[in-house]
């Protein structure tokens, strides 16, 4: 583990800044000042040790004995046989969370009902250290809600500022159960950055904590919406805007859902929050559902299309999921789209990239020559394909593609393997409770996730694959058989 480039990387590699702009540029001293830890790393996963090196007063290491002690202020010696111990390193520590209910909970167990309580950030001496006692949590989630490790959402009553992200009221608590390199999303965002994505969430790994309990590693990130932290629009346009989003799942209560009119899209409208009074809450509705239809109608027939969608924010969009072969596009699933009316429509943010990067077709092994679409047969598919063929698609797509893989990809690795440096100690202590999975065999770690990666962005870089977007068996870039 190497302290300066992990401490740096963690405050830079998502693009925000330190905890004060205005501070002088640190020395190296002061980095290795920024509250280190000591981690030991055991051969079984369930042996992993850290401590605050502010609490250790000495190491010994006995070669007779074949063990290591660390003498603890409060704890005195601790033996640790040598043989038990993969590596031991010296680093920063993730910044920890704990949320404390004010009802007691061993487990957050609602989607809908929030729960009240403290949060208190540790930032460990790489962000400012946050105490909120207006604080309150729910649980949030599809399919992940079912599963072991609960994502969460964070919610206060005035704009919080955590780990040097932009101040927000919302945030969430991705838990990443599916994916044991605890990457995927990270992947997903930090590429949308680099190609210059409109409002691209960013990823701080942190040890979360309920009650005293400790839940796991996970990434804190923005909520997407419209709002200060996230879709960042003016706030004169914010009461003429919407997001909508695509998705086959079951609408949340507090969501307004219906079926679009021409490809029978399962759509739902995010944000705004709706009006109160019933009869401009139905004027309001009936009105973005038309708009929708308006857009909707255009991709359908092929005409004027880009005249109702930006773009670039639409062959960004696809190339992030193509980048990750996130192929919930074609249900579709976790799609957002948002517009300010009068004007035209945009897609984003990127969200939910845990089942991705083969995921879907995994029980033929590895495998990074997938295309993001194989047939057109799904609702989703039927709706971006059609997009897609234009020329005004694929001629922008190859010239934003070609930039990035000659001008920025080895700033993504870079990036890629800082995270990496980052997760290893929480990605051990998260591995100690971790209850195992099927989802656990699928790119594993860090290195297989970054091998995989290579393999895809060399097999989509290729035209006569063309770009990874569509098998061959649908005509390649020119014979389309619709």
């Amino acid at each position: 583990m190497r302290l300066r480039n992990v401490y740096s990387a963690l405050l830079l590699l998502a693009g925000i800044m330190p905890v004060s702009a205005q501070m002088p540029e640190r020395t190296d001293s002061m980095m290795l000042n920024a509250n280190p830890w000591l981690h030991i790393y055991g051969n079984s996963e369930k042996t992993f040790r850290q401590y605050p090196m502010n609490d250790v007063l000495e190491l010994r290491f006995s070669s007779d004995a074949g063990k290591m002690t660390v003498n603890h202020s409060e704890k005195g010696d601790e033996d640790i046989s040598m043989s038990e111990v993969k590596k031991w390193a010296i680093g920063p520590n993730v910044p920890r969370i704990d949320i404390d209910t004010y009802e007691y909970c061993y487990e957050i167990t609602s989607k809908t009902i929030y729960r009240y309580g403290r949060l208190t950030l540790d930032g460990r001496g790489i962000f400012p250290d946050v105490t909120i006692d207006s604080m309150r949590i729910r649980g949030r989630g599809n399919s992940t809600w079912s599963m072991p490790k609960k994502p969460y959402r964070l919610k206060f009553q005035e704009k919080t500022k955590l780990c040097g992200l932009k101040k927000g009221k919302n945030y969430v608590l991705l838990a990443n159960y599916m994916d044991k390199s605890l990457m995927r999303n990270f992947v997903a965002d930090k590429f949308a950055q680099l190609i210059d994505m409109e409002y691209a969430n960013h990823v701080i790994p942190v040890d979360v904590y309920l009650n005293g309990l400790y839940k796991g590693s996970y990434m804190l990130t923005e909520k997407v919406g419209i709002s200060n932290n996230s879709i960042d629009i003016p706030s004169l346009d914010e009461p003429n805007s919407i997001l909508f989003e695509m998705d086959s799942y079951d609408a949340d209560a507090d969501e307004h859902p219906f079926t679009s009119s021409y490809y029978s899209l399962p759509v739902r409208i995010k944000d705004p929050d709706a009006p109160e009074d019933y009869a401009s809450y139905m004027q309001w509705f009936q009105s973005w559902k038309d708009d929708f239809a308006v857009m909707e109608k255009a991709v359908y027939n092929g005409t004027n299309v880009w005249d109702q969608i930006d773009l670039d924010s639409f062959v960004k969009y696809v190339m992030v999921f193509n980048f990750c072969t996130n192929q919930e596009l074609k249900h579709p699933k976790s799609c957002f789209l948002w517009k300010i009316r009068g004007q035209k429509y945009h897609f984003g943010p990127v969200w939910d990239f845990d089942w991705a990067f083969g995921y879907d077709d995994q029980w033929s092994g590895v495998n990074y020559q997938i295309p993001l679409f194989s047939s057109s047969s799904d609702l989703g598919a039927r709706f971006f394909l059609k997009l897609i063929k234009t020329d005004e698609f694929l001629t922008r797509y190859a010239e934003i593609w070609n930039d990035f893989y000659k001008n920025r990809l080895q700033e993504f690795y870079d990036a890629f393997d800082a995270y990496a440096d980052i997760l290893e100690c929480t990605a051990a202590n998260d591995a100690t409770i971790l209850e195992p999975s099927s989802y656990h065999s699928y790119v594993p770690s860090p290195e297989a996730l970054r091998t995989w990666i290579e393999g895809h962005v060399e097999y989509i870089n290729d035209p006569a694959n063309n770009y990874g977007l569509y098998s061959n068996s649908q005509g390649g870039w020119g014979g389309w058989d619709w």
